[in-house]
């Protein structure tokens, strides 16, 4: 005779299990040689694996928040978090630049991506474009380490502090064309 045994998937990941069976009471007559048996239940449920959307992100400076994505792929069934987390590399400062984040940001059964928003300050100095990094930390159970778990970002001046710096028309600058809009007779 055969049977099934009903196997409900949980979603999570985790190891082999096992279960014991025992076979008990014959009817008509029957024996039974071996009532015992063992039952393993192999996971089918695959790791998120996390990583930035990319090596290096761009912020403007005037915009007050530097966006960086986090993506997820592989098993999407479960929810799981990370911590994202900026520090000093380059030349900016926390605390002057950026903001330290230490966030954690949790992705919803079905979601592979989610935006991570850290606070960049604005200022009226010319200093050109500066970097900080970004890291993947802190992973949930279910979840693993992807290619890019660290990424630059780059702070970029704003177009009406570099038009002001070289008394140009921000509307120049704006177009990628501050050459021409620096004003006749200026020098």
């Amino acid at each position: 005779a055969r049977f099934s045994i009903p196997i409900l998937n949980d979603g999570l990941i985790e190891p082999a299990e096992t279960l014991r069976l025992s076979l008990a009471n014959p009817a008509g007559g029957a024996t039974l040689p071996s009532p015992r048996a063992t039952l393993t239940i192999t996971d089918n449920d695959k790791p998120s694996v996390v990583k930035f959307a990319q090596a290096s992100f761009d912020a403007q400076e005037q915009s007050g928040r530097a966006d960086v994505v986090v993506v997820r792929s592989g098993g999407l069934d479960q929810r799981i978090t990370v911590t994202v987390t900026a520090e000093e590399w380059g030349s900016a400062d926390h605390g002057i630049d950026f903001g330290l984040v230490d966030q954690s940001v949790e992705f919803a059964p079905g979601v592979a991506s989610r935006t991570v928003s850290i606070p960049i300050t604005p200022d009226n100095e010319l200093e050109g474009s500066e970097g900080f990094s970004v890291g993947i930390t802190g992973l949930s159970e279910g979840a693993e380490y992807g290619a890019l778990c660290a990424a630059c970002v780059w702070i970029r001046e704003g177009n009406m502090i570099l038009a002001e710096y070289l008394n140009a028309d921000p509307h120049w600058v704006a177009q990628g064309e501050w050459a021409f809009g620096v004003p006749q007779g200026g020098g």
